[in-house]
């Protein structure tokens, strides 16, 4: 399994910001926000959850317009199941990406 370097590199004891997202050149530490949120890698399947997200519930997102770190908790936080299913498949989606580039 291709872990985020959040996990991979903490089970090593490599230092938190030294985390960086090898799957993008933003040169930030890939956690959770970053890797629903902002990654570019992700950018075209990010975009049908987050339009799903839009149109279900718009409030969690009002256009992104909000800060990012407010819509990754709302997002998080949801109970409404079609909206944890469709971040479910965003995940699903996003791994199969990073396998298929194979970087580690």
């Amino acid at each position: 399994m291709n872990l985020m370097k959040l996990e991979q590199d903490g089970s090593r004891g490599v230092a938190y910001e030294e985390r960086i997202c090898k799957y993008c050149n933003l040169n930030v530490v890939e956690d959770e926000l970053h890797f629903l949120m902002e990654c570019p890698k992700y950018a075209e399947s990010r975009s049908k959850f987050i339009d799903f997200v839009n149109h279900k519930e718009p409030s969690l997102l009002w256009g992104l317009g909000r800060d990012i770190r407010i819509c990754f908790r709302a997002i998080m936080a949801s109970h409404c199941k079609e909206i944890i299913r469709v971040v479910a498949d965003f995940i699903w989606d996003a791994f199969a990406v990073r396998e298929a580039v194979g970087v580690i």
